[in-house]
């Protein structure tokens, strides 16, 4: 499905929401969707500097109660560190990393 969104006039409210509050700024949130299980979200990240980085993000799209790492297919590989509204995990130079939010 596509969805194409009309023109606005106007400025931005002072207050946005984004998803990328808490990420560095070499690492990129390229895609937030529905698993295709129906049930969990897939956020898929992708570090832009070539440098190791360690990773917090704090605008997480539900309260997820588990996430781990997935591969391209969305097969779980590992589990992903999260306390409270924060997940922790490690991204590697140029590298992609997967992760499922389970709610």
């Amino acid at each position: 499905m596509r969805y194409i969104a009309n023109p606005q006039s106007g400025k931005l409210p002072a207050k946005t929401a984004s998803y990328c509050v808490g990420l560095p700024e070499n690492v990129i949130l390229q895609s937030l969707k529905k698993a295709e299980d129906g049930q969990s979200y897939v956020a898929r990240f992708y570090e832009t500097e070539g440098r190791a980085t360690e990773v917090t993000w704090s605008e997480l799209p539900v309260k997820a109660r588990q996430a781990q790492k997935t591969d391209l297919v969305e097969r779980p590989s590992e589990p992903v560190k999260i306390e409270g509204d924060k997940m922790s995990f490690s991204i590697g130079p140029w590298q992609f990393v997967t992760i499922r939010l389970v709610p």
